[in-house]
């Protein structure tokens, strides 16, 4: 057994697909900001911070339940150009089953994995705003996660996309050049999960995290040495779905330039692990 296929069998087996959250509900993106400990709300580095990324359109609001932010817990709101984040701090780890299915998979190297796999408490993001483009929802989630660089915040968890981000990359990943970019299309190396399944008779590659973009995620059985060529496939049916406001759905095909003809189908195997809240369409190629 070669060490890609190590990786891939050690990833299937730490996942549990009942530690999965696939609540149907959720149309929003949510982020999870993991710490060393608990951080302190700092009203003054916060604003300044969120003025830092670019300018604001109105004056941040910050709402705080003095209460519930103490060292073991946090509670408070943040508002700006249209924007409500929630945030709910815990002294405590997420659990490991959500790192099994975030951390593990992404493509960030090792040293960074660890770091985050180390982490000692967290605040959850949850944005309930006004603004319904999900492209500037996820910017604004971002701009929270910055506005708390440099308190102990050792990076961000995607849970629906089943992928994180180290802190060291949010200054970068929020420089007017990249939020130009992304306010263009959406980051998908950034915002969904690109995940490889081994099985006796293939390896499962699926997206996670599409659904929160519009788009249903994909999914295609094929081999190890096809994971640029399918992970190049994804990209290219999201963004032709995304820019032409086209809906895939099971039973349509669809060719992209000198391509093959490509069909979708619904999830019929190992539903568990590669289906998500829009529902998975299988790729194939005719």
């Amino acid at each position: 057994m070669g060490l890609l296929d190590k990786i891939l069998e050690r990833m299937r087996e730490n996942m549990n697909p009942s530690e999965f959250n696939l609540d149907k509900t959720i149309d929003k993106p949510v982020l999870i900001l993991a710490f060393d400990s608990l951080p302190k709300i700092k009203i003054d580095v916060i604003k300044e911070n969120l003025k830092r990324v670019e300018p604001l359109k109105t004056e941040p609001s910050i709402s705080m339940d003095e209460d519930s932010n103490d060292k073991d817990t946090l509670m408070c709101s943040i508002e700006f150009d249209g924007h409500k984040i929630q945030l709910v701090g815990l002294n405590s780890p997420v659990p490991d089953g959500v790192l099994n299915y975030t951390v593990e998979p992404s493509f960030w190297d090792e040293k960074q994995k660890s770091k985050l796999r180390k982490h000692k408490a967290h605040i959850i993001c949850y944005y309930e705003g006004s603004d319904t483009n999900a492209i500037e929802q996820y910017i604004a989630l971002y701009k929270i996660a910055y506005s708390f660089a440099g308190k102990k915040l050792l990076g961000v968890i995607n849970e629906a996309a089943w992928t994180c981000t180290p802190a060291e990359v949010l200054e970068s990943i929020l420089s007017p050049e990249m939020l130009a970019d992304c306010r263009k299309a959406p980051s998908l190396i950034l915002w969904t999960g690109f995940i490889k399944m081994p099985t006796e008779y293939g390896v499962w590659f699926f997206t996670k995290g599409n659904y929160l973009l519009g788009i249903r995620d994909l999914a295609y059985l094929g081999d190890k040495s096809e994971v640029q060529d399918v992970n190049d496939l994804f990209n290219n049916v999201f963004y032709y779905a995304f820019e032409n406001n086209i809906e895939l759905e099971a039973g349509k095909t669809l060719q992209l330039e000198e391509g093959p003809l490509l069909t979708f189908k619904e999830v019929e195997k190992e539903k568990e692990f590669i289906d998500s809240p829009l529902g998975t369409l299988v790729i194939e190629k005719v």
